[in-house]
């Protein structure tokens, strides 16, 4: 039946301080993109202190959080590295350094960039970007052991005693703009029945086969490359019919959704078909579409046709 009591604790919560040496910025392009589109985002951290100042450095935008990105490069030794916050764990992106005048100020500038990759239409408010910084505000010299050793001011402990440690420190922040993107969904009306969800400046469409001489039945194996510089990870691969394509009455086409594999830059799918007419001559050119996010509107390209000779069916005895 014993009670024990501990006295309450008052805690004061104030503001980080703005840093007037400091600012953030995190660029998008100032336009309307779409789902799948590749689209450059750049993140800026602009210092006018002493750099040899910060211990420590955090970035977080709500952006990182709620959208995808595309794989981010291998941090490198070599060059500076912006340290990002993400509901995944920290990031390091390489960065670029740059001198830059502002305001009279003169900063210095690191730039990192990664690529957004939106996968749903619509109007999104984020919240500014923000960073903050633990900087030394005071030094002191840090004890070494030859200040016991009797070598009063020589040169030896000059150089071997003189090493530094903070003696105070601080911690500011920067808030940057908020942010608006706006996602569009793709135009429906006119888009070309091979459109597969590529989306990107430009594509091209290569196909191969495996044998041009067949019999009626024969299954011929295609290998159908495309390449291009929009998001080919998610890029699909329409119906071979499609625009003009393999005539369905002349060919036997594959069923369902072809899977296809990414890799250095291009992604290949591999399908089978087969001839049904002896009077075919040729693999016809495949039509492939894409939608252009800076004209907005759709653009086809058609690979090359493969020339056959389609010989007929054997028939085998059953004597």
């Amino acid at each position: 039946s014993k009670e024990a009591r501990v006295e309450a604790e008052t805690f004061d919560f104030g503001e980080v301080p703005t840093d007037p040496d400091m600012r953030i910025r995190l660029l998008v392009e100032d336009r309307p993109v779409y789902p799948s589109e590749r689209v450059p985002i750049t993140i800026e951290w602009w210092y006018s202190g002493d750099l040899d100042n910060v211990r420590q450095l955090t970035i977080h935008s709500p952006l990182f959080d709620d959208f995808r990105f595309a794989p981010d490069p291998q941090p490198r030794r070599d060059i500076n590295q912006l340290p990002i916050d993400t509901s995944e764990g920290r990031i390091g992106l390489n960065a670029e350094a740059r001198r830059e005048t502002w305001e009279g100020k003169e900063y210095t500038v690191f730039a990192a960039k990664r690529v957004m990759i939106p996968d749903r239409p619509g109007q999104f408010q984020l919240d500014p970007i923000t960073v903050t910084v633990r900087k030394v505000t005071a030094w002191a010299r840090q004890r070494s052991p030859f200040d016991d050793m009797g070598f009063g001011s020589s040169l030896l402990r000059d150089v071997m005693g003189n090493r530094r440690r903070p003696a105070s420190t601080e911690l500011t922040r920067a808030t940057g703009e908020p942010l608006q993107i706006t996602i569009k969904p793709f135009p429906i009306a006119g888009r070309p029945e091979s459109f597969a969800g590529a989306v990107g400046p430009g594509y091209s469409i290569d196909v191969s086969a495996d044998r041009t001489v067949v019999r009626v039945g024969d299954p011929i194996s295609l290998n159908i490359t495309l390449r291009g510089s929009g998001n080919l990870v998610n890029a699909g691969l329409p119906p071979l019919s499609a625009d003009g394509g393999m005539d369905a009455d002349k060919f036997r086409l594959p069923d369902g959704e072809a899977s296809g594999v990414f890799e250095n830059d291009k992604k290949t799918f591999t399908v089978k078909v087969r001839v049904q007419d002896e009077s075919v001559a040729e693999i016809p050119a495949l039509a492939y579409s894409w939608f252009d996010p800076e004209d907005e509107s759709d653009h086809t390209v058609r690979s090359k046709p493969i020339a056959l000779r389609v010989l007929p069916a054997q028939i085998v005895s059953s004597a």
